[in-house]
């Protein structure tokens, strides 16, 4: 999947640092931010997965939110989408 849909439910792995992930959950804690994040240590050495499960057309503000993280972050988060 290339992008976002905004009518199927979905999992947004993002993969970042660990600095950049302190840095995402802060702001996620300070802004309430209306979705789940899941923190795992990822299979590429250095990184971890900040995994999302998101419904956008029932709350589409926790992917406003994921949108945000990725251009903050610029090139240094990869991001995966798959389909639940």
């Amino acid at each position: 999947m290339n992008g976002v849909s905004y009518d199927v439910a979905q999992r947004i792995t993002l993969g970042m640092k660990a600095a950049d992930c302190r840095f995402i959950m802060n702001e996620w804690l300070h802004r309430d931010a209306p979705c789940t994040l899941t923190v795992r240590r990822a299979k590429t050495k250095g990184l971890l997965c900040v995994v999302a499960d998101i419904t956008p057309n029932e709350n589409p503000d926790g992917l406003y939110f994921l949108s945000w993280c990725v251009q903050h972050l610029n090139s240094r988060v990869k991001v995966d989408i798959k389909r639940l």
